[in-house]
Order: structure tokens, then C-alpha cells, then sequence
């Protein structure tokens, strides 16, 4: 065939076409000036017009258009990426971080229960030590850390009658019965009592302070005051010009 000519049904320019050009696309092609896409083979001519100028009609490019619109997905994506990369998640840790971390936090709540403990044996020491079995441990226990087997002595829970009357051997002296009582809930140690002699107008005519070696026998077995429990006690004090007509008992902490 010499030459096959098309025309755009839309705008009827004519255009030059080969058979080749017509099986590429199964005839389908762009007219290049009103660019309207159309079957060649339905609109063939077997000649020229008169006074027309036959042009080359353009195929219809379906895989150039399937690469701009793959291209244009791409950059739609990759602008959703750098989107997503201005707002990153964190990396979950890997499992020897997550490992680490783990020892970490036990290691940590092991200390706290032992310092919590601590506290708790710190401030019940006395209360801890009262028991047979817990006993042995509590002496080396406290002596590392510090804290009291004994409670401190409580002269107000000791309770003190008294009677006086001369003594009985020599003159110008007096003779206390002092009967000591401990209302506490644990053994006490001795206290101290301080003896004030008085006239008739008040004044002071003598004091003096007993110790527990004072009003005690030298060999009593006495050692503390269990609860409960009355200890007898001597006192024996100078009554000067036997102007002493009054007196006061009372009681100190024991020596430190």
C-alpha cells in the first residue's frame, strides 16, 4: 500500500499512518492537534484530499502514562515517608536492653525492701529483742546498725511510796523506806533518788543523791526492776540539829 491516511474525527486533520502504526496500539491513536484519541482503522482514507497536509498521528501511549502515574505514586509516597520521618516512633528496645533494664529495676526493689527492713528492725529493735529466738540475732544486728535492745528508763512509769521515821541506831538521822514499783511492760534499770530534808518554814536543811550501791545491800541480787515487781529500798540521811521536819523523794534517771 502506497500510503493510508486517518483523519480525526474531531477536528479532521489528516494524518499519515503504516500499517505498523496501526497494530501497535490495536489502531488507537492521539490526534496531535485537538489531542482527542480515536480508532485509525475506523477512520481510514484511501486518498488524500485535495489541499490536504497529511501529519503523524500519535500513538496512544498507555505505558508512558502508567510511568507518570507510577511516578507520580512514588513521589506521593515518598512525601508520606518524609512525612513520617519529621514525627519518628521510638525503636522498641531490643531483648538484652530489655534484659538490662529488667536487672536494673529488681536490683533496685531489692535494695529498697532491704532498706524498708532496715527501718522496720531499726525501730522495733526493742520490741524484736524481747523474743528468745530473735535475741541472738538482734545483738550483732544492732550493733552494726546502730539501734537500742533497751528501751530508755522511764522514771514516770515507777511507782514510790515512802515512810521515814529516826534511825534506829544513831542520832540526828533519819531512816527512808523507799517501796519502788515499775508499771512498764519491760524490765528497768534502778534509779537515783534525791532526798530533800526541810524545816518547819521550808527551807532546806539537806539534800543528797542515792544510787542504786547507796540504798541497796552490797550484795543484793537485785540488778533491775522487772514489771510489776516491788523492790525495797533503805535510806539513810543526816538529820541536822534534828530540825528536819519535812522531806521529798524523787526520782532521777539511773548513771549512765
Amino acid at each position: 500500500m502506497a500510503g493510508m491516511y486517518t483523519r480525526c474525527p474531531e477536528c479532521q486533520s489528516t494524518f499519515r499512518i503504516t500499517p505498523a502504526q496501526i497494530k501497535v496500539r490495536a489502531g488507537l491513536v492521539r490526534c496531535g492537534r485537538c489531542r482527542t484519541v480515536f480508532q485509525s482503522d475506523q477512520h481510514l482514507l484511501r486518498r488524500l484530499p485535495a489541499g490536504a497536509t497529511p501529519e503523524t498521528p500519535r500513538a496512544k501511549n498507555r505505558d508512558r502514562d502508567a510511568e507518570r502515574k507510577r511516578r507520580r505514586r512514588a513521589r506521593e509516597s515518598a512525601a508520606k515517608g518524609a512525612q513520617v520521618e519529621l514525627f519518628p516512633f521510638p525503636k522498641p528496645p531490643d531483648a538484652a536492653r530489655l534484659r538490662r533494664r529488667a536487672r536494673a529495676w529488681a536490683a533496685l526493689a531489692i535494695l529498697l525492701v532491704l532498706v524498708f527492713a532496715n527501718q522496720i528492725v531499726y525501730l522495733n529493735s526493742i520490741a524484736l529483742a524481747r523474743h528468745a529466738e530473735l535475741a541472738p540475732w538482734m545483738e550483732p544486728y544492732c550493733a552494726w546498725l546502730g539501734c537500742a535492745l533497751k528501751p530508755p528508763p522511764d522514771v514516770a512509769r515507777i511507782e514510790l511510796e515512802t515512810s521515814i521515821a529516826p534511825h534506829p541506831r544513831f542520832a540526828n538521822a533519819l531512816r527512808i523506806r523507799a517501796d519502788l514499783v515499775n508499771r512498764a511492760d519491760h524490765r528497768q534499770p534502778l534509779p537515783r533518788m534525791e532526798v530533800t530534808l526541810t524545816d518547819s518554814e521550808g527551807r532546806v536543811l539537806a539534800r543528797r543523791i542515792f544510787s542504786q550501791r547507796h540504798y541497796l545491800p552490797p550484795r543484793s541480787p537485785v540488778a533491775d526492776m522487772p514489771p510489776n515487781i516491788v523492790v525495797r529500798t533503805l535510806l539513810d540521811v543526816t538529820n541536822p540539829d534534828n530540825r528536819a521536819v519535812g522531806y521529798e523523794v524523787r526520782l532521777l534517771s539511773p548513771e549512765v
